[in-house]
């Protein structure tokens, strides 16, 4: 217990020391979108903390204000290298995978239709997306980190196509 406590005091001096170089090099990286840039932070906050245990002890300030620099550096690099996936597109081409000649009303029915399939997990998840929900909000909601949202969206959209390819193939 003790050493979370020391952890904790650790990274709590070390973020009040540092906190202008990760909101500069944020801001820096979405040219000034200030909830992006908030996004950011926090996503490097988050690494900050799981690898504070990984700072020299007894390191200078200097030696401090490089490490998070490069930390967050890296973090930002890193989700750069995995673009997050377009979930309007992937509700796009969901609809328009659905539409072919149906009227709106019938997208509808059919989407009721397929997502009645699904396994209630899945089924309260993609209402939550219909309703709405920010990605954000469903992972906090669900207890998942915000890229595994997109990537539930994705299996979940196959699932979905998959189910419709079958219905329409045994007609």
């Amino acid at each position: 217990m003790s050493d979370n406590i020391d952890l904790y005091k650790a990274y709590s001096t070390l973020i009040s020391r540092h906190k202008e170089v990760v909101w500069a090099i944020c801001r820096k990286h979405c040219h000034g979108n200030r909830e992006r840039c908030r996004d950011l932070v926090q996503e490097v906050s988050l690494v900050l903390w799981t690898r504070i245990d990984r700072l020299r002890p007894g390191a200078s300030f200097y030696e401090e204000r490089q490490w998070v620099s490069l930390s967050t550096r890296n973090v930002l690099y890193n989700l750069r290298r995995h673009p997050s996936i377009d979930l309007v597109a992937m509700r796009d081409s969901l609809a328009e995978y659905l539409a072919d000649d149906d009227s709106h009303a019938q997208i509808s029915e059919t989407l009721q239709e397929l997502i009645s399939f699904l396994n209630t997990d899945d089924q309260r998840f993609i209402a939550h997306y219909l309703q709405g929900y920010k990605r954000h909000e469903l992972a906090e909601h669900f207890n998942l980190k915000p890229n595994s949202v997109n990537k539930r969206l994705q299996r979940i959209i196959l699932r979905l196509q998959e189910i419709n390819n079958k219905i329409n193939n045994n007609q």
